[in-house]
């Protein structure tokens, strides 16, 4: 993720500022774009962990994913083949 949407990020979630919270985050974001590009639905975050600190953050990230990133990720995808 650029610095720039990072700092976004961290501004709407202060809980960000945490490493531990940023990393699932950023799991949740990079699940999200994974499960989009392979075809499957991805409507819907999955159960991340039962501790609720945890589950909060990753659907944050999940939802943060916007169908422009969809598309970004998708472009990269094909130039890299």
């Amino acid at each position: 993720m650029s610095g720039a949407i990072l700092e976004h990020f961290i501004k709407a979630i202060p809980e960000l500022k945490n490493r531990r919270y940023l990393q699932v985050f950023e799991d949740a974001r990079e699940a999200r774009i994974a499960l989009a590009l392979s075809g499957k639905p991805n409507d819907k975050a999955p159960l991340y962990s039962r501790n609720a600190t945890y589950q909060y953050i990753y659907r944050k990230g999940w939802y943060s994913v916007t169908e422009f990133d969809i598309r970004a990720a998708k472009l990269e995808a094909s130039q890299c083949q």
